[in-house]
């Protein structure tokens, strides 16, 4: 089942992309608006690449807007996502992202129709409780700003996950990939417009390693967009984002590496009680990944 090998593959790529953007949103600029300009105009250029060398599969006008509309809805949750990163540690803010799985089992039950066992929902319910314990400081919850900001963006990929898988039924990866990004370049260009100093004087102060950093970042983005609509293709919607959860898994191995190697770029919290606790809510999402794909 080809789709789970891709389901894996981008938990891998987001895993190492939201440590970048974690840097990025630290390091660089406090203003994630200008980072998402740039990705849109790469995302832009990729779409209109692909059109050029496969063209797109024909679609009517209401489905190309939901298309674009598709692309405006990653965007958001994609903001609200480096806002929760300016707030909490990168291994606690991942993982709340898979509350994700309950919305999209919703979702897809209501729009797609998609059904499964009692023990494949029990599995899903495994990822989410191991999302819960990973983002506990002190054993107890933390329901501050970026809890509440981290919920809302896993509303927000639900959504984006059942579009997407909808989508897929009238045409092939390739063009509902260019459609999400040029729907994310439309709706930013205001935006572009209103910042466009910002832009200018955050691009000034870039040294060559950290511009090659962040074109390596926005690329990184599309890659792992790509796969996730790949996977969405052969699998149903809630499986694949489901499976997607072995990502703070690869969090938590870069910046427990970075933590411990090159703390001037992460710092996070890798205490012995800590890390024991991580471990132990990852290990529920492994085998709720492992049940889910049976």
């Amino acid at each position: 089942m080809s789709w789970i090998l891709f389901s894996i593959l981008s938990a891998f790529s987001y895993a190492l992309l939201v440590v970048i953007e974690k840097y990025l949103i630290t390091k660089l600029t406090n203003k994630p608006i200008l980072l998402l300009i740039f990705m849109s105009f790469m995302g832009f250029a990729a779409g209109i690449i692909i059109y050029i060398l496969k063209g797109f599969s024909s679609l009517s006008f209401v489905y190309i807007l939901l298309a674009l509309f598709n692309g405006g809805v990653y965007i958001l949750a994609s903001w609200l996502f480096f806002e929760g990163l300016k707030l909490e540690e990168v291994s606690r803010i991942v993982p709340l992202l898979f509350f994700s799985p309950l919305f999209t089992a919703l979702f897809s039950f209501i729009f797609l129709g998609e059904f499964f066992t009692p023990l494949q929902y029990f599995g899903v319910l495994l990822l989410v409780i191991g999302a819960v314990l990973v983002s506990i400081k002190n054993f107890r919850i933390n329901f501050g700003k970026y809890f509440w900001l981290l919920i809302t963006v896993a509303a927000l990929v639900s959504i984006n996950y059942t579009i997407t898988k909808y989508l897929l039924n009238f045409a092939d990866f390739w063009t509902v990939f260019s459609y999400g990004r040029i729907g994310e370049f439309l709706i930013l260009m205001p935006f572009f417009y209103f910042y466009l100093n910002d832009f200018k004087s955050l691009l000034k102060t870039f040294k060559p390693v950290q511009f090659a950093l962040m074109f390596f970042h926005e690329a990184l983005n599309l890659v792992s967009i790509l796969l996730v609509i790949i996977a969405t293709s052969g699998g149903y919607a809630t499986l694949v984002n489901a499976l997607t959860s072995v990502e703070p898994f690869f969090v938590l191995l870069f910046t427990f590496f970075l933590s411990i190697f090159f703390p001037k770029i992460i710092r996070e919290d890798i205490s012995k009680s800590t890390l024991g606790l991580k471990f132990a809510a990852i290990v529920l999402m492994f085998i709720g990944a492992f049940i889910i794909t049976k």
